[in-house]
């Protein structure tokens, strides 16, 4: 496909959807533009390496101008700006919002320059393999001198410098110096990416004579705001990995993740990883971020675990200490209460004032007490009639300051599998408040299995509200994480499979207020290594 892009013919191609149905709605993916390296290259660089993150995100790949399949322009206009401007052009063409921008190499420079004309523009910005100034050059020098024959350490300074003659020279040195870029020679595999791309010999002499030697954003990434993944190798030559880790020194909170096994193009040598990473940083990570964000909102919302300042066992008909109204329960196997009020008690349900007796069906009814104050009656097992008081003025909630967390890590994305038994199958938690020895029973209809490190493991889940939870425990209880455990919920597949993302172990209500009463860990529930994942502690 090709647009008019600041008056230039501009080629791009779109791989994945920009919407993907979702139950019963459509759900945005977001947008990845992928910016080749050269000069005098193409998007080819990238395919098919790029396309597993099709799966999850858009990709707009885009040949520069005078590279690949777009527009052959004097070389004299293709500065860095104005790569630049063009990206910018065609994001604006195509009408996305805010776009991921990776940039490889050269692609990696453009990328930077972007980054610090257009921040209001960029969603995410990955760098891979590429360099903040134009002192790359003499590093990879030195590392040419390392590891490269003396043909190749006398020819390189032909392309960096800007001087090769014709296609065919340009081609020879390609053949001299080509496997300088991978770590693995898989001959094959060379030959077929280094044959894809559409050379461009005019901007690729021009650029390194004319623009390289002034290339140097190095001032201007101290001031980027954008989350940032830079990536390096330890066997590239051209942009060694000390160009990576000035970029991390530069660029405030961006993560450098370096790859061990790969050269110049660690999305080719390893691909798996690559893509694990970019996924991890595009996709997961966010998620992840958002999943936090909407924990800690709803622990202090107006009925969130914080707000709890008192649960009582209504046994009998009674009045509660402070609270309006007759309260008592319902026939001792019928969960939930009834609440008798007249108008000068002035308690209302769904806006209404309650005059005479009333039913609170368990965990739906909300009594309103006053502007801060409401009541809920509940349930737990053993337990069908308990009041719980709700205060959204409750000192816990003010002096909140968070809920500190390990960052996330895929390692901890564990495949399981759920044996499902008996519906009616019940097992035994001791419980914080409980007396010793007393136990409650809690539905558990099977149980899960899985491996970590060639061991396998299984946990017993209760039903709560139709979820499966897992209450567990694991050694860094007390230490780093909450000394009674944390919890997770598993959402079983039709065939049964099941992930436990312990990225979302989420600490149990009794962390945030001692008027919960939760589960210990059962036996089989305690793990005996640190899960260094998931929700730490109440800040």
């Amino acid at each position: 496909m090709f647009a008019s892009i600041n008056g230039v013919r501009i080629y791009f191609d779109i791989e994945g959807s920009g919407y993907v149905p979702d139950g019963a709605y459509m759900r945005h993916r977001p947008v990845c533009f992928a910016i080749h390296g050269g000069p005098g290259s193409d998007h080819a660089d990238f395919k098919p390496w790029l396309t597993p993150l099709s799966e999850h995100m858009q990709i707009v790949y885009m040949d520069l101008r005078c590279n690949g399949q777009s527009e052959r322009v004097d070389p004299a206009t293709c500065t860095l700006e104005q790569l630049t401007d063009d990206i910018e052009g065609l994001r604006q063409h195509l009408g996305f919002d805010k776009i991921i921008l990776l940039g490889h190499s050269f692609g990696g420079m453009v990328a930077q320059v972007y980054a610090t004309r257009y921040p209001e523009s960029l969603d995410r910005l990955v760098l891979v393999c590429t360099a903040p100034s134009h002192e790359f050059y003499q590093a990879a020098l030195k590392f040419a001198e390392r590891i490269g024959t003396p043909e190749q350490i006398k020819v390189i300074p032909e392309l960096f410098e800007g001087r090769i003659q014709d296609d065919e020279h340009l081609v020879r040195w390609w053949d001299i110096c080509y496997d300088l870029y991978f770590h693995n020679h898989d001959e094959q595999l060379m030959w077929e990416t280094g044959n894809r791309p559409i050379g461009s010999l005019e901007v690729a002499n021009y650029t390194f004579k004319h623009f390289m030697p002034h290339y140097d954003v190095r001032p201007q990434l101290p001031s980027l705001q954008v989350p940032t993944l830079i990536i390096g190798a330890d066997y590239d030559w051209i942009t060694p990995l000390s160009q990576a880790k000035e970029i991390h020194s530069l660029i405030p909170d961006s993560k450098l993740v370096v790859f061990h096994e790969s050269g110049h193009m660690p999305f080719i040598e390893e691909h798996q990883d690559f893509i694990d990473e970019l996924t991890d940083f595009i996709i997961r990570v966010p998620q992840h971020e958002a999943w936090r964000r909407e924990r800690q909102q709803s622990v202090a919302e107006f009925q969130g675990d914080l707000a709890l300042i008192a649960l009582h066992s209504i046994s009998e008909p009674m009045s509660v200490t402070g609270i309006p109204g007759q309260w008592a329960p319902l026939d001792a196997d019928q969960p939930g209460l009834t609440l008798t009020a007249s108008a000068s008690d002035r308690l209302t349900v769904d806006g209404q004032m309650i005059e005479g007796t009333i039913t609170l069906e368990a965990d739906v009814t909300t009594v309103r007490i006053s502007d801060t104050l409401t009541a809920v009656a509940t349930t737990q097992p053993g337990s069908n009639h308990l009041l719980s008081i709700y205060d959204a003025e409750a000192d816990a909630i003010h002096s909140f300051k968070g809920i500190d967390s390990f960052a996330y890590d895929r390692k901890w994305v564990i495949k399981g599998k759920f044996v499902k038994g008996d519906n009616d199958r019940t097992m035994a938690f001791a419980h914080v408040d409980d007396a010793e020895g007393n136990l409650r029973y809690h539905q558990s209809p099977g149980d899960i299995s899985f491996t970590i490190e060639d061991k396998t493991f299984a946990f017993t889940p209760f039903l709560s509200s139709g979820s499966l939870i897992v209450i567990f425990g694991d050694q860094s209880n007390g230490k780093s994480t909450y000394g009674l455990g944390r919890m997770l919920v598993v959402t079983p597949d039709t065939d049964g499979g099941v992930i436990l993302d312990f990225n979302r172990s989420f600490l149990p209500p009794c962390a945030f207020s001692p008027h919960f009463n939760c589960p210990f860990p059962p036996a089989q529930n305690r793990l005996p290594f640190e899960v260094t994942a998931g929700e730490k502690q109440v800040i």
